[in-house]
Formats: C-alpha cells, structure tokens, sequence
C-alpha cells in the first residue's frame, strides 16, 4: 500500500533546497504533496504556517 508523504521545503533552506525537495515529490508521485513556507532548514518548524499545511495532508488521507 502506498505511504502518503508530506515534503516541506524552506525557501532559505540550504541544507535541503526546494529544488530537491519538489524533485523528491514527483519522484514519489500522486501520494507525495508538497509545500514551501518561508524559513530555513530548522526555522521551519517554528512556522506558524506548517500546522495548516500538515492538517490539510493528514485530511486527505486519514479521517480526522
């Protein structure tokens, strides 16, 4: 059965460029989605933005 994976990408992230991270994405293909917020590698995750994005992911696949 296929994995849902949510990419996220900083767009000052140096140590994982957007670039590579939308290329990950279509390497996956239909289950992947992919999102770019504004911070760097680590900031990211103090995003207030990311919350949003990772609840709409998870409500496309799972019920909640």
């Amino acid at each position: 059965m296929p994995v849902p994976i949510l990419t996220h990408a900083g767009r000052e992230d140096a140590m994982a460029p957007e670039w590579a991270v939308r290329q990950a994405g279509k390497v996956i293909g239909d289950r992947a989605s992919t999102a770019t917020l504004d911070g760097s590698h680590i900031s990211l995750y103090r995003n207030p933005e990311l919350i949003p994005v990772m609840c709409a992911f998870l409500s496309n696949y799972f019920q909640i």
